[in-house]
């Protein structure tokens, strides 16, 4: 068992499979597509971004395909959390667990224009009511 334990403690937290490993090679040879990808997730992130800081939401800067931000001070982030859960069936990281990164951090992914838009509105509406 120590032996078990000493091995997943020495294990990165997200391991990457060989299968994903060689499709992900294989996916960076394809320079236009690879192009392409960044270019969209980038104008993804910006648009979520945008609508984010536009409920008053501290974001902060990301190169990757998920946004962390900041709830204000005067709303638990529990009830956020539940409640974006049961009322809007979205399930944000909530980031309480991370090492020196106070409550009411919580990570979101980008997703398709049309997402990142019911994803704004549904976090808009449950910060205006709690």
């Amino acid at each position: 068992q120590s032996l078990a334990k000493l091995l997943n403690e020495n294990l990165p937290p997200w391991p990457i499979t060989t299968l994903a490993a060689l499709a992900a090679t294989a996916a960076l040879k394809e320079d236009a597509f690879a192009a392409s990808t960044r270019e969209r997730n980038q104008f993804r992130r910006t648009q979520l971004r945008d609508g984010l800081e536009a409920l008053g939401l501290c974001t902060y800067p990301s190169a990757a395909n998920y946004l962390l931000f900041q709830l204000p001070d005067n709303t638990s982030p529990q009830i956020f959390w539940e409640r974006m859960i049961l009322e809007h069936h979205l399930v944000l990281r909530n980031c309480s667990n991370y090492e020196n990164l106070p409550d009411g951090h919580f990570r979101c992914a980008v997703r398709t224009e049309s997402e990142n838009e019911a994803l704004v509105q549904a976090i808009s509406a449950v910060l205006s009511s709690c």
